[in-house]
């Protein structure tokens, strides 16, 4: 089985506070893929509290985006319908890492399912935004959590603060063992 991570596909990240021309040219395409797509989907969803995460070093750099309650902190309807329709599960994120969950345990789940091998794995492909950031920490903790598997991220279907930055963070995922291929080519 194949499984796609989703990486902050937001309405804030497409065309919001910290949205770019990219990311919005990004999200049909990345819509299509999911269209078509075989296989278990996850999507991680950046969510953060004014009680809890104001003094954060993300909000602090950042300044406020995907707060929670709000329209920014959404994904696109057309995206989040397909989502739905698909049975993926939302890992819900405060941070750059994964890990750093604070509601449902899901990332608990999602490494029981695939280090337990629930499912028979063939391929992991990782997509969304930004790549500099969000995607290359996603990729980086799927590497470390899943040495022995086989994780792609699909370059035409991330879109980072800067192509500059989305290029060299493909070279770093490169260079920790992580494909790095065209949706085309999958």
């Amino acid at each position: 089985m194949a499984i796609l991570f989703i990486v902050d596909m937001q309405n804030d990240f497409i065309t919001g506070k910290l949205g770019s021309k990219e990311a919005q040219e990004l999200l049909p395409k990345v819509i299509d893929f999911v269209k078509d797509f075989k296989g278990r989907i996850f999507y991680t969803m950046d969510e953060h509290s004014k009680d809890i995460d104001m003094d954060s070093i993300e909000l602090t750099a950042f300044g406020d985006h995907c707060m929670e309650y709000t329209v920014g902190r959404k994904y696109p309807q057309e995206l989040e319908v397909l989502l739905e329709k698909n049975h993926a599960k939302c890992c819900y994120k405060n941070s750059f890492m994964p890990e750093k969950y604070k509601r449902k345990d899901l990332w608990k789940e999602v490494d029981y399912a695939v280090t337990e091998n629930q499912f028979d794995i063939q391929d992991i492909y990782v997509c969304g935004l930004c790549t500099n950031i969000c995607v290359l920490n996603t990729a980086l903790y799927l590497r470390n959590h899943l040495p022995y598997d086989k994780i792609t991220v699909l370059k035409d279907l991330c879109a980072g603060t800067s192509k500059d930055l989305h290029e060299k963070a493909l070279e770093v995922m490169q260079s920790n063992l992580i494909e790095v291929k065209e949706s085309r080519e999958v």
